[in-house]
């Protein structure tokens, strides 16, 4: 798709109709109880109506995004819950709450197993936003039809964007075969998620020094909604289009970069919390390795899947510029 005057402007609008939806109606609806306090699904205690307030919105503006966007609108749909979930991710509390109502090594362990749960709920949420604007309403307002997601040549507003075949479709440089196509995918999401992690722990760190050897931070110190928004946005935007550079795969696979990176964090952070009456840290106090995992998976998934999305139109906005 090439990136007109008019496409940023339908990508503005679809921004902001899924930013107003959920920052609005949705937040009344799944904000926490406790002012301030930090938004999850499944630590929140009504998981049941967070899940159906999301399948609601989220087909409303995945409808609104496709209907906007016209020729577009199997494309440029898929930003809508993104940028909804980006909403709550900026209006929720931080994680220090929930670490210090899991002041045990036992319940801080379950905690983080249970982000590492929903991380999946939210990836799903994003996946199927996307299939249902590219696979459902797009094809329902223009009647079928091929598209860019199919690295199929397309005409849009009198210009060609072309992504051609083996080369530029799934595959990237390997040139044929099943095989190569799924290396492709596979080390287009290994080097987007290697660019995402790294890049979070340098980003997402406390300024705030160690206070022991065993170098850990004060759980008031976790990163800000505003390092936060930088941090993720950062990562995943970076990361998405160093491997889209590379591996020309399809948008699906990158999202998975934020979930996975996030996977790590959280299953890493269970592992040290384990490791903490060894070593003799307070329930106050967190790990400096692992203080990129107090992003919430709302911020991760929300966040870092606009970064996401937007980082794979820039990168293919960059490959029909070079031709």
């Amino acid at each position: 798709m090439y990136i007109t005057a008019m496409v940023k402007i339908k990508m503005a609008l679809v921004l902001a109709v899924g930013g107003v939806v959920f920052g609005t109606v949705g937040w009344a609806l799944v904000r926490p109880e406790q002012p301030g306090g930090a938004f999850t699904v499944v630590m929140g205690g009504k998981a049941a109506g967070v899940l159906l307030s999301m399948a609601a919105l989220g087909v409303v503006v995945c409808l609104a995004g496709s209907v906007i966007g016209t020729v577009h609108g199997r494309y440029i749909g898929q930003m809508a819950i993104p940028a909804g979930l980006t909403v709550w991710a900026i209006r929720t509390g931080s994680m220090d709450s929930l670490l210090l109502s899991h002041s045990s090594v036992a319940s801080r362990a379950s905690m983080f197993h249970g982000l590492m749960f929903e991380v999946l709920i939210w990836l799903g949420v994003v996946l199927l936003g996307c299939w249902l604007s590219e696979r459902v309403f797009g094809l329902l307002l223009q009647g079928g039809g091929d598209g860019v997601g199919d690295n199929k040549i397309v005409e849009v507003s009198g210009e060609v964007s072309i992504a051609k075949k083996g080369k530029d479709s799934d595959g990237g440089w390997l040139d044929g075969g099943l095989n190569s196509k799924w290396l492709s995918r596979v080390l287009a999401v290994l080097i987007s998620c290697i660019i995402g992690f790294v890049l979070m722990k340098l980003l997402a760190r406390s300024g705030v020094p160690h206070f022991n050897a065993a170098e850990t931070i004060r759980v008031g110190n976790v990163p800000a909604t505003k390092q936060i928004v930088f941090a993720v946005g950062a990562a995943f935007f970076l990361g998405t289009l160093a491997a889209h550079q590379l591996f020309r795969v399809k948008l699906w696979y990158y999202l998975l970069a934020p979930a996975i990176v996030a996977w790590v964090g959280y299953a890493w952070a269970g592992y040290l919390v384990s490791l903490s009456p060894l070593e003799g840290i307070s329930p106050h106090f967190v790990h400096a390795s692992v203080v990129f995992a107090t992003v919430l998976p709302v911020q991760f998934l929300g966040i870092g899947s606009l970064a996401t999305i937007v980082g794979f139109w820039y990168s293919t906005q960059m490959h029909h510029q070079q031709g």
